[in-house]
Order: C-alpha cells, then structure tokens, then sequence
C-alpha cells in the first residue's frame, strides 16, 4: 500500500510541475515585453556574465542572470 500511495503522490507532484511549466513556456510567448526595471538590469547583468564570467550584484541571485544568458534575453 504504501508504494502505490508514493506513485500517486509522485504521479500528482509532476502533473503539478508539469502544468506550471507549460504555463509559464506560454506566458513567455503571448505575453509581449514587459520592460520592468529589474528585468532591464538582469538583462545587463546576464551581458556581463555572458562576456566576463562575473556576477557583481550581492543582493541578487545569479539564476535568472544565467538562465538568460545561456537562452538570450527573451522572444
């Protein structure tokens, strides 16, 4: 019994993450360019990073920085 309660929570738990990312993906593409201030500065910070390797900002987290510049700034 309880291996068949870990597969539906598993089952659940991915229906989950998969229905968030499918909405996020489509966000990203009927959304247009919203031009908000820091999306403007994680712009740059992901140019820097892309051509000097740095991440200088300490009050934020270099994951969108990264993301954005191994994917390009947006559509």
């Amino acid at each position: 019994m309880i291996a068949a309660d870990a597969r539906q929570t598993n089952v659940v738990l991915f229906t989950i993450l998969g229905a968030g990312l499918i909405l996020r993906l489509a966000a990203a593409v009927l959304l247009p360019e919203q031009n908000f201030p820091d999306a403007v500065l994680y712009r740059e910070q992901a140019r820097l990073l892309w051509q000097h390797f740095t991440f200088d900002d300490p009050y934020r987290m270099p994951l969108y920085q990264i993301l954005m510049a191994l994917t390009g700034p947006g559509w």
